[in-house]
């Protein structure tokens, strides 16, 4: 599992870029649930099409706002495949998903710091914590994408 997770953040990174090429992108907020209850820190990942992905991390209520280059600033337009996942380490708490953003709102290590020899469990069904199997897709828009409902049965 430790080396799917890592794989994801692979993918993120691969597409972010820097500097004044940049593609546009545009504010998207959504929440995520999971059996019909709200999905707390948890990572939803929009992978394009084409172009760099974006992340971000549910709060207590499912709550999430994603991010490219700079915190909160949205994905690129088009048809993304979504990616969600929440991770326990251990029998301890649920991973800190904070920590696979930088300060600035970017993708860092999935589970770096992470002892190698720590149990790491996802809490997502599997089919929805890869691009190559998950069903979910959303469509950013030029504009403004508020309010998108993501629901794992």
């Amino acid at each position: 599992m430790r080396h799917l997770s890592i794989g994801l953040i692979l993918v993120l990174v691969a597409g972010c870029g820097g500097g004044d090429d940049r593609p546009s992108v545009y504010p998207v907020k959504g929440k995520l649930t999971m059996g019909g209850t709200p999905l707390a820190d948890a990572l939803v990942t929009f992978i394009p099409e084409s172009g760099p992905s974006a992340i971000g991390k549910t709060d207590s209520d499912g709550v999430f706002a994603l991010t490219t280059f700079e915190a909160g600033d949205g994905a690129v337009v088009g048809q993304h495949t979504v990616v969600v996942s929440k991770i326990k380490l251990g029998e301890g708490e649920d991973y800190d998903a904070s920590a696979m953003l930088t300060e600035g709102g970017a993708p860092a290590g999935a589970t770096e710091g992470v002892p190698e020899e720590t149990e790491v469990k996802e809490l997502v069904p599997e089919e929805y914590t890869s691009r190559m199997s998950s069903p979910l897709k959303k469509e950013v828009k030029d504009g403004d994408n508020e309010e998108m409902v993501i629901e794992i049965p």
